[in-house]
């Protein structure tokens, strides 16, 4: 496990040194790391603006470039497409020396403590985004290596270049998980001065609601920090409803099966991990859901 915490906290390292002195506390930094490809699909994230007024956000979405960190099956090609909450395409990127701002791209990730990137496999993109919900996907394209592990990274530039009071309120990940599939792993980085109440969640079961026809029956997780040790952790519910009240407070919607799993919890700026948990009972994979809720400032 402190290998996988050490990945996710090298990617955002650097954004949490830039941002100790940001108060108030809030996430200003989103990853999830999972597998693309022809046997997985897409890798798929949402993060919510909650802000009032446009914010400045960098996307990446890295393959190659994991090689550098021990990533032994890193994919040639990670494709990113962003959508806001209508389903509709506000940005794409299939190399991040593709794009006309790619200069910029750059400067800017050396700017927040970004790690740079390697390989023209890789994405990335500023794009410019208004209050509200987005989702990004990352799959994998090419004949060389067209499947493995991929990470897509969400940075707050506006915050974290100290030009912005708004927040990334809330982060979601969405992959293959179980006993045949690799880790389901979503990062996040608070900064600040003070504690932040947070809600965890595992979901799956419940994504059958959604038209997900192949859900994981039991997700549980556990969540780490930067040095690898568990700060909390949820097994797979026997009931509904583990969250209590608390989603409908964040806007979530409500865990109505067991196998689903859900944890509050107040935590300290820094680098952590959301790491699901297979349940060893269960021997087939399915799609599976990590939430990271901000309770003090969701919309």
């Amino acid at each position: 496990m402190k290998t996988i915490s050490v990945l996710i906290s090298l990617a955002l390292a650097g954004a949490l040194q830039l941002s100790a002195q940001t108060p108030p506390s809030q996430i200003t930094s989103l990853s999830l790391r999972g597998p693309v490809g022809q046997d997985t699909g897409t890798l798929i994230s949402g993060f919510v603006i909650n802000s009032t007024g446009p914010k400045t956000v960098m996307i990446r979405g890295v393959g190659p470039t994991l090689a550098m960190f021990g990533v032994g099956d890193a994919v040639a090609q990670a494709n990113i497409t962003v959508f806001d909450g209508n389903g509709n395409v506000v940005a794409t990127d299939d190399g991040y020396l593709n794009g006309p701002n790619s200069d910029m791209v750059v400067m800017t990730a050396s700017s927040i403590g970004a790690f740079p990137l390697s390989d023209p496999g890789d994405s990335a993109l500023l794009v410019t985004l208004w209050p509200g919900a987005y989702t990004v996907q990352v799959a994998a394209s090419g004949n060389n290596a067209p499947s493995g592990s991929a990470l897509l990274e969400v940075y707050d530039v506006d915050t974290l270049t100290g030009s912005s009071t708004g927040s990334l309120s809330s982060g979601s990940s969405r992959g293959m998980y179980g006993p045949n599939a690799d880790s389901l792993i979503q990062g996040f980085v608070i900064t600040g001065t003070a504690n932040m109440n947070l809600l965890v969640r595992g979901v799956g079961p419940d994504l059958s609601t959604f038209g997900i026809s192949n859900p994981a029956t039991a997700v549980g997780l556990n969540v780490y920090d930067v040095n690898g040790s568990a700060v909390a952790s949820s097994a797979p519910s026997s009931s509904v409803n583990p969250d209590g009240s608390i989603a409908a407070d964040v806007g979530d919607f409500p865990l109505t099966q067991a196998g689903d799993s859900a944890t509050t919890l107040s935590l300290a700026p820094g680098a952590y991990t959301v790491v699901a948990t297979p349940d060893p009972t269960v021997m087939t994979n399915g799609v599976a859901l990590l939430e990271v809720d901000d309770v003090d400032n969701s919309m």
